[in-house]
């Protein structure tokens, strides 16, 4: 048996799926462990599943216990984010301990250094292996075909189809800014220079005539970083509670300007147009 741990964004938590997917050529038993989203709702929560026809079940408390050698948080109480900072506080001695790390519970930065022999005499040595990190790395997802992994639900495209509307049949261009968090970070790289750059880019190989349609976490912010020098129409869907209306509607242009961050790589990366042009920045880290 093989457990995955989920944590971050939405963007993270597709390349955790996609990982998840990805062990299933080890053990045809593969659990995800959502704990963390039951009590903790970073950005809009674990929506995977509620987005895409996908489903992975999920590891009961007593295996993470004993495979994770940590304690998840149960429910949304008072307690929950003192016990979740102090489990917190524990992995990270762990880590720097290594030595005294339980052999089932194995971080991202030491399975990449693992072989496919090495990967499979753990499964037959231990049985149960937990598998913690974001699995942002796309040799992960050579062996998936991503645009059908993950296919948007029925419900949910009809649900928010009056968003669609605004740019389908047209010649269009997503333009992404990733803010909130990454503000005055070294994840901080795109600015004003960065999109000026990449829509003149865009207009010199597909025409004038595109449609840019901005997305962000933080509208305004975003609108402050092209000011009035870059057309940009954005739409706004902060009211619908999800970020899978933004990763739908950037899939469906025509073409995708993409910050750093593995959103907006899923938003160009599930885009199915076969002649799109996809512009990232240099410097690019998906986190």
């Amino acid at each position: 048996m093989i457990i995955v741990r989920l944590r971050g964004g939405l963007g993270n938590q597709m390349f955790q799926y996609a990982f998840a997917e990805y062990m299933k050529r080890y053990d045809s038993e593969v659990y995800l462990d959502d704990s963390e989203g039951r009590c903790f709702k970073c950005h809009d929560g674990f929506e995977v599943e509620k987005i895409f026809s996908v489903s992975f079940p999920k590891a009961s408390f007593f295996k993470i216990c004993k495979y994770a050698d940590y304690i998840p948080v149960i429910g949304h109480t008072i307690w929950s984010h003192s016990w979740f900072n102090k489990m917190l506080a524990y992995e990270q001695e762990k880590i720097k301990r290594r030595g005294y790390c339980k052999a089932t519970h194995i971080y991202e930065s030491e399975f990449s250094r693992l072989t496919d022999e090495q990967i499979q005499e753990l499964i037959r040595k231990h049985k149960v292996i937990y598998l913690d990190g974001y699995w942002c790395d796309t040799k992960y997802l050579d062996s998936i075909e991503v645009e059908h992994f993950f296919e948007f639900r029925d419900e949910y495209l009809k649900k928010y189809m009056n968003f669609y509307k605004i740019i389908e049949g047209k010649k269009t261009c997503s333009v992404h800014f990733r803010r909130g968090d990454y503000v005055d970070t070294e994840l901080d790289i795109c600015g004003k220079e960065y999109y000026a750059n990449a829509v003149a880019r865009i207009k010199q190989c597909v025409g004038e005539d595109v449609l840019f349609i901005g997305f962000s976490n933080d509208i305004d912010s975003a609108k402050e970083i092209v000011g009035n020098d870059i057309e940009i129409e954005f739409i706004d869907t902060r009211k619908q509670n999800t970020a899978g209306i933004d990763l739908f509607l950037m899939s469906k242009c025509t073409h995708n300007i993409i910050a750093n961050s593995t959103f907006s790589y899923w938003g160009a990366k599930l885009n199915k147009n076969p002649n799109k042009i996809v512009i990232e920045p240099n410097g690019y880290i998906r986190v």
